[in-house]
Formats: C-alpha cells, structure tokens, sequence
C-alpha cells in the first residue's frame, strides 16, 4: 500500500432505518471500523408518501449538512434509491 492508500478513509452519512413502520431495527447511530466511519442520521416516521418522504430527505439533508460544516472531504458519492425523484 502507498502513502497515499493508507491514508484514505471512508464517511458513510445515512439514515436509521425507517422505510416501514412495521419495520424495527436496533442499529447504533455511530461505528468505526478501521478506515470506514458509519454516521447514522434519525429520521421521521413516515408512511411512504411523497411529501412525507420529502420532509425526511430534507431532516436527512440538514443533519449531514451540519456533521459536515467542519469536515474537509477530497471526493463525495452521493447515492440514492429515489434520490427525491
């Protein structure tokens, strides 16, 4: 591994899971494994309809936006199944 390699480390910014109301799941809100950071953002509840689901993509927008105000990042991937569309 090169310098460069080792000094690569990974932010994943997502939500606690929350799709279906009938869906629970204890997952933690932070972990650290090695290089890889898991940051886990609550959002509402909500029962799958569009302005529902706009409400909680922007709680999740604001969230990251205010974990990263300080963070100084080289590349970011952004990724989504609806991605608001």
């Amino acid at each position: 591994m090169n310098k460069s390699e080792e000094s690569i480390c990974l932010d994943l910014l997502t939500t606690k899971p929350n799709r279906y109301d009938s869906f629970k799941m204890d997952v933690p809100e932070f972990e650290k494994k090695d290089k890889l950071t898991i940051k886990r953002f609550e959002v509402s509840k909500h029962k799958s309809g569009f302005f529902a689901q706009s409400l909680s993509f922007l709680q999740y927008a604001i969230s990251v936006k205010k974990y990263i105000k300080n963070q100084n990042y080289d590349l970011i991937f952004a990724s989504s199944s609806r991605f608001m569309t």
